[in-house]
């Protein structure tokens, strides 16, 4: 945790007789190690929400799709529900699913990259 984290450094630094101008880089370099850590706990969170955005839009879908198209549906509008034509609300989901998608993708590529950032940083 971030608080062992911390503790073991002060421990390491109250041993060890560091020169002013190379604390000050350890402090800067301690600090964006523990920025990076946050965001990417923030970026692993995104993903899992949006990992489970999908699978429930997915899990619509297939719900859907078994329906016959002549199924009256109905779509949620805040407290109200409208009526829909089946198509659009499968286009809807469809849109959703790749939405979901994309999303999780670019937070991979986010998260790799601050996983590399935290590599440079130790």
């Amino acid at each position: 945790t971030i608080a062992q984290h911390l503790f073991t450094t002060q421990n390491i630094m109250s041993g060890v007789q560091i020169p002013e101008g190379k604390r000050e880089e350890f402090q800067d370099l301690q600090n964006r190690f523990l920025r990076f850590r946050q965001q990417f706990a923030q970026v692993n969170a995104q993903i899992q929400i949006n990992e489970r955005d999908k699978r429930r839009h997915e899990l619509t879908l297939a719900d859907i799709e078994g329906l016959g198209s002549d199924r009256v549906v109905y779509s949620a509008l805040g407290k109200i529900f409208i009526r829909r034509p089946m198509t659009e609300l499968q286009d809807s989901e469809k849109a959703a699913v790749s939405k979901c998608g994309k999303d999780v993708d670019t937070l991979s590529g986010t998260k790799k990259q601050l996983e590399d950032k935290m590599k440079d940083v130790q």
